[in-house]
């Protein structure tokens, strides 16, 4: 069920620094839960208040926003969203479900540029996806040789990237990462079977962890 939720397998390479300010997703923060006992815990046993620990770590996470940005790793837009996400949302702490990219957004991305190159609807391509079928067999389907398709796949996801570099929307260094992360497992993206019958697009998966932070394994 999870393979199919990631539907091309791979695709997850591509969703790091995609979208790298993603919207935030459901959490507990500091007042109640796992985090709020953590947070409770550790400002204990430091002997400090729980809001000076808050303000601690919301520094830091910016001071790596800011430090990201200098390097050229996020553009100031993406940095900025992020303070703004950092300064007025609940506290996180590594692991602990900090929003980040998710591969839903990467499979998308894919899929719609997929779709442009088949010459059919995200809905008609999805649905051929949800049959189980590969996107060889589809292409091969629509009349196209799947060396042909997968050349002309991996172009238009390049100029999908490249304007949203041009849009400010990424940098060209999460460009040339996306970009390689995607043709080094292209084969297996364009030959992988999604398991038929399962859950539409990327329904109920919550993706991986933000950039800098462990993937677990597929």
């Amino acid at each position: 069920m999870k393979k199919v939720l990631l539907i091309l397998g791979a695709v997850a390479a591509l969703a790091v620094g995609l979208i790298a300010v993603a919207g935030a997703g459901a959490q507990e923060g500091p007042a109640g839960g796992r985090v709020g006992d953590f947070v409770t815990r550790l400002a204990d046993r430091l002997g400090i208040s729980e809001d000076e620990l808050t303000a601690a770590v919301k520094d830091v996470e910016i001071d790596m926003v800011n430090q990201a940005v200098e390097d050229g790793r996020l553009t100031e837009q993406q940095g900025a969203d992020m303070i703004d996400k950092i300064e007025n949302g609940p506290v996180h702490f590594p692991g602990n479900g900090r929003p980040g990219p998710r591969p839903c957004r990467a499979q998308a991305f894919v899929v719609e540029a997929a779709a442009e190159v088949l010459g059919l609807e995200n809905d008609e391509l999805k649905a051929k996806l949800e049959e189980g079928k590969s996107l060889a067999e589809i292409a091969e389907e629509q009349g196209m040789t799947v060396e042909d398709f997968t050349a002309a796949l991996t172009a238009e996801v390049e100029a999908g990237l490249q304007a949203k570099v041009d849009a400010g929307d990424i940098t060209q260094e999460q460009m040339d990462r996306l970009l390689e992360g995607f043709t080094s497992h292209v084969d297996n993206i364009v030959n992988f079977h999604p398991e038929p019958g399962a859950p539409g697009l990327c329904r109920g998966h919550r993706g991986p962890p933000p950039e800098g932070e462990p993937t677990p394994e597929s």
